[in-house]
């Protein structure tokens, strides 16, 4: 599991929250195969093309009233923020990645600055992690933490970049920084997912549950994250019956998290229970990396009809993010392509 991001307003273990990987979806969904990069033609002017988020269609949901105070001063940085914010988590929760998009429309007039306010900073490069521009992402983080090293946030993120990049040491001097600078809470944690993806599982098992027992039931976002690293870890060391009692524990948290879904999928499929996976994600065919799961589980069991259908979901969502140029898809293609010998 990378470094799950901790959200922008998160500082302490009693008040943080935090990340799921967001994939891309597209209006092809629904498109066979063989239709893939066709345009759909309506057939009648009474067809719904697209239905618009819930937050987008009422006036009493905080998107809504943050955009109220938005339009009264497009130029207000602590406005502007926390919408900026809460697309993000919206796309997060709903992997929608079209939040993403509206998030950046938000800081453009801060997006080529230099020198931007430290929280718009901390906004352009989470975004930029999310679209997996991790050097410009890098460069943004580390000027926000020469400027301001007391920023928990920006040293997680800063891991966490380093982390998809295999830079383990450079994660851990991180890590390293949290302890000094900002919360031993965050730095422990920190150190225990980098030694845990490097070699370092049985040590860093037991200092990720000392972490639990600081945490309220209150601080959902937080438990489930640490309970889903648990789950991660208790995996790679051969703790099977604990990692399945850990990350059904973290699903029991009050809210969905893609990202936990797709690892404990990985897990159950490792564990040849795909009809669990098919139980556990048959709703949830809007992420593109789930339904590559539920592809993989269907296929596991033998359900040729619904392994059919989901391979043609895939591959038309895996054509229009080319079209749109998009690269966020590259390494479950190529799990794809691996699983079912096809190229998109």
């Amino acid at each position: 599991m990378n470094l799950k991001q901790i959200r922008p307003s998160s500082v302490s273990p009693l008040t943080g929250r935090r990340y799921g990987t967001v994939l891309c979806f597209s209006l092809l969904l629904g498109l066979p195969a063989t239709l893939q990069a066709a345009p759909h033609i309506p057939s009648s002017e009474s067809e719904v093309l697209e239905v618009l988020p819930t937050q987008l269609r009422g006036n009493n949901d905080p998107i809504s009233r943050l955009r109220a105070q938005w339009r009264a001063n497009p130029q207000d940085v602590t406005t502007v923020a926390a919408l900026s914010r809460l697309y993000i988590e919206t796309g997060r929760e709903q992997s929608d990645p079209r939040y993403y998009g509206y998030a950046a429309a938000l800081l453009q007039p801060w997006w080529q600055q230099t020198d931007p306010p430290d929280e718009l900073l901390l906004l352009r490069a989470t975004i930029r992690q999310h679209n997996h521009e991790y050097v410009a992402a890098t460069q943004d983080l580390e000027h926000l933490v020469k400027r301001n090293p007391a920023k928990t946030q920006a040293w997680l993120t800063l891991a966490t970049v380093q982390l998809v990049n295999k830079e383990y040491a450079a994660a851990r001097r991180s890590c390293s920084a949290l302890a000094t600078h900002a919360s031993t809470w965050f730095a422990t944690l920190c150190y225990s997912q980098v030694m845990s993806q490097n070699g370092e599982a049985e040590r860093a098992y037991p200092l990720q549950i000392t972490l639990l027992p600081s945490l309220g039931k209150e601080q959902v976002e937080l438990r489930q994250w640490v309970l889903t690293l648990l789950g991660e870890t208790a995996a790679r060391i051969g703790k099977v019956p604990e990692a399945d009692q850990h990350f059904q524990a973290a699903l029991a948290e009050p809210r969905r998290d893609n990202y936990l879904l797709r690892v404990y999928s990985d897990f159950l499929i490792s564990q040849q229970r795909p009809l669990d996976v098919i139980t556990l994600l048959q709703d949830k065919t809007s992420d593109d990396a789930l339904l590559l799961r539920l592809a993989i589980a269907s296929r596991d069991a033998r359900q040729t009809a619904e392994t059919a259908r989901y391979q043609a979901l895939l591959e038309a969502r895996y054509q229009a993010a080319k079209l749109r140029g998009s690269t966020l898809h590259a390494e479950d293609e190529a799990l794809y392509a691996r699983t079912f010998g096809a190229a998109t």
